[in-house]
């Protein structure tokens, strides 16, 4: 009875002559790929010495930490720092990731929206006041109305800056405010 084999290219079903011995090839016909069945393959001759090997006690395993004077490390030792290891590392980069989160800036946000109107209220207020105050061409009206109109001056202002620091054209606001460039 003739055996088969799957050839490893196409899957197909490949009959074995009866006459191949081990160590021989078969060529497949649909797809004329030449391989080795797995009964076919030659049989290694195991020697006696690399039969007792016993990675436990092997001489070159952990062999860094005897020259160290520590005693030597066995592979359960060896998986449970790595996994210590990893652990650690997954726990550090998280703490990193919260710790270095990116500095938004005074002028982001709503910190920056209140930063600017106080720096507006604190100069525009005392100046329409004595301003005001100097020229009595002015009524309560009016000046409550130019108060107005210069507070919604500097809110749109604010948001003007704003996108014009998130957009990298800053020109001379890097030189006002401090802000590093973006190459």
């Amino acid at each position: 009875m003739p055996r088969t084999s799957r050839c490893p290219t196409c899957d197909t079903n490949v009959k074995v002559p009866d006459a191949a011995k081990r160590g021989s090839f078969v060529r497949c016909p649909s797809c004329e790929e030449t391989f080795q069945p797995p009964f076919l393959k030659p049989v290694t001759v195991v020697d006696e010495e690399e039969e007792d090997y016993d990675p436990e006690t092997a001489e070159a395993f952990g062999m860094r930490a005897h020259q160290n004077g520590e005693p030597p490390k066995t592979r359960a030792d060896h998986a449970k720092e790595q996994v210590r290891r990893q652990v650690n590392r997954a726990h550090r980069t998280a703490a990193e990731q919260r710790a270095h989160k990116p500095h938004r800036g005074w002028f982001e946000g709503i910190e920056g929206f209140f930063l600017a109107s106080a720096i507006a209220l604190g100069i525009g207020v005392p100046a329409m006041y004595f301003g005001v105050k100097q020229t009595a061409q002015y009524s309560e009206k009016g000046a409550a109305v130019v108060l107005v109109v210069a507070f919604f001056a500097m809110v749109v202002f604010y948001f003007w800056l704003v996108r014009q620091l998130k957009t990298g054209r800053v020109g001379w606001l890097d030189y006002l405010f401090g802000v590093p460039r973006r190459d």
